[in-house]
């Protein structure tokens, strides 16, 4: 019931390093979208990585500043950075996979909507509807992340 209850603690207390951590990612790659001709697998990366630094940081300084214990802190943190970097990447290559099965089902379709655009002579979904997608499965895997 202990680690239950201190889990509680540190995921409440972490909960604005995490809005901070997906603002970071949204901007990233809503940045990386519209300003740049970068493919999709690099801003995917990018800024799922930027994100990670930001929370990587923020729990650092905040989350986990509650340990006087030195070694405590040091086994968390592999703990966190092993974990955040196999799911970082295992969501980057679904939020990609999932994104150019879309992209594919759309090539053969000749209007656009809302969450598509026009690139050379297919259709596409568009960067606000990739972020979408890539904050929806970031939320399944933070559910998953719960229960590891």
């Amino acid at each position: 019931m202990g680690k239950i209850l201190n889990f509680m603690k540190l995921s409440i207390k972490g909960t604005p390093i995490g809005l901070i951590s997906a603002l970071t990612d949204v901007g990233t790659m809503f940045s990386l979208g519209k300003f740049t001709n970068m493919n999709l697998e690099y801003r995917v990366y990018i800024s799922s990585f930027l994100g990670m630094i930001v929370s990587f940081i923020g729990n650092y300084l905040w989350t986990f500043k509650h340990s006087n214990n030195p070694t405590s802190k040091t086994t968390k943190f592999i703990k966190f950075m092993i974990n955040h970097i196999i799911l970082t990447i295992l969501h980057a290559k679904l939020v990609i996979f999932v994104i150019n099965k879309i992209n594919k089902s759309l090539q053969n379709k000749k209007k656009t909507n809302i969450f598509t655009l026009k690139d050379k002579n297919n259709v596409k979904l568009n960067n606000e509807t990739e972020i979408i997608i890539k904050q929806t499965l970031a939320g399944v895997f933070y559910l998953i992340n719960i229960f590891i």
